[in-house]
């Protein structure tokens, strides 16, 4: 889009967001420190992500706190692990003008932003390792960087590119999704009693 829209609408959007997370932080009753680093997870990269005239360098905050989210709870491993992938792709662009990586990272960076919000809004999840994802999401990104280094600062987009890219943020939304399971019901006291009449 034109800049000067894109500049307006990214200010008016990372306000409304800002502004949303301040009051549900508010008005939560969760507390410790896993909540307290959740929060500051989805505003490290909530904001950077929505505001324009960012940079890859704004994302390092996000992708050291995913690290200590990680050691509080497995259930944020495959955040903290896309994380510091999204960071080295992005870093290629400026490092070794490897620019084609920029465009799966931001697409991996909008699952973070997406699973996060949904996760702080929702509450607690339960954790699983899903082995098959995590083969794939390791195949396909090893993939994607060894086309990315072979290819240099080629701007061609290949097949190969797409196939590479489009399997690498397959892969990593198989991934954030099925290490995330909704909690199990434990059936109560009351449910083994027999009612009335059985």
């Amino acid at each position: 889009m034109p800049y000067a829209i894109g500049v307006g609408a990214g200010l008016v959007l990372a306000a409304a967001s800002g502004l949303a997370l301040s009051i549900f932080i508010a008005q939560s009753r969760r507390t410790g420190p896993e909540f307290v680093l959740l929060v500051a997870g989805v505003s490290l990269i909530l904001m950077p992500y929505l505001l324009p005239k960012m940079h890859e360098r704004y994302f390092y905050g996000f992708e050291l706190a995913s690290i200590a989210l990680a050691c509080l709870n497995l259930r944020y491993l495959p955040f903290a692990v896309v994380a510091q992938v999204d960071g080295v792709l992005s870093y290629l662009a400026f490092e070794s003008e490897i620019v084609m990586g920029l465009l799966p990272a931001a697409l991996c960076n909008t699952f973070l932003v997406f699973y996060l919000v949904l996760d702080l809004w929702h509450g607690e999840r339960g954790f699983r390792f899903p082995k098959l994802a995590w083969l794939g999401f390791t195949a396909s990104t090893a993939g994607l960087f060894a086309y990315l280094l072979s290819a240099g600062a080629d701007l061609n987009v290949s097949p190969a590119y797409m196939l590479a890219a489009g399997l690498a943020t397959a892969m990593t939304l198989l991934l954030v999704k099925e290490s995330r399971c909704e909690p199990v019901d434990k059936p109560g006291p009351d449910a083994l009693t027999p009612t009335h009449g059985q």
